[in-house]
């Protein structure tokens, strides 16, 4: 607002200077439509990331028993896009929360390109930690590139999971960090 409010006066100056010289007025009327269109486009695309909508659509339990998956010894991301609904479902296999989480969540921001999921618990009930899939989709969520960013709670000194995605490209694949480090590889 301040830019347009700014801009308004500049180009009222500059046509206070220019006043009686045709030319000079079709330059500036041409110069004004050229900064409008402009702003609605870069307008639309701020728009259209924030109204991108999260949502959990499962959770394993906690996974004891480390004979019952493979793979312990990392954090993955499998992602699907489907391009008619516009919708990402990411799956992160071997979350680490605490075993007695209460319920397991997530908050969606957007920082230029960049995808960022927080994961979170609603308590920490028990004295230990496990391992969990949980699975979310985004929605509304064009086809581009994209750096997708997990914040995970317990990441302690391990390497974070970041990747990036061309939904143009690729609308499937795997994504895996090794981890070391207590409750992963256990």
């Amino acid at each position: 607002m301040f830019f347009l409010l700014n801009f308004t006066v500049s180009a009222s100056l500059v046509y206070k200077l220019t006043y009686g010289q045709k030319t000079e007025k079709i330059k500036m009327k041409k110069l004004l439509i050229a900064v409008f269109i402009l702003m609605l486009f870069t307008n639309c695309e701020k728009k259209r990331l924030n109204d991108l909508e999260g949502n959990m659509i499962s959770r394993s339990e906690c996974k004891f028993n480390k004979h019952n998956f493979a793979g312990d010894d990392e954090s993955c991301i499998e992602y699907y896009y489907n391009t008619d609904s516009q919708i990402l479902n990411l799956k992160h296999i071997n979350s680490a929360f605490n075993c007695c989480p209460d319920d397991i969540g997530f908050d969606l921001s957007v920082s230029g390109d960049t995808l960022i999921i927080s994961e979170y618990e609603k308590e920490q009930g028990c004295n230990c930690n496990c391992l969990f899939d949980i699975e979310i989709e985004i929605s509304r969520l064009e086809a581009q590139a994209y750096v997708i960013k997990f914040v995970e709670p317990y990441l302690y000194e391990e390497e974070e999971l970041t990747f990036e995605v061309d939904l143009l490209m690729n609308t499937s694949g795997t994504y895996c960090v090794d981890r070391n480090n207590y409750p992963w590889g256990i």
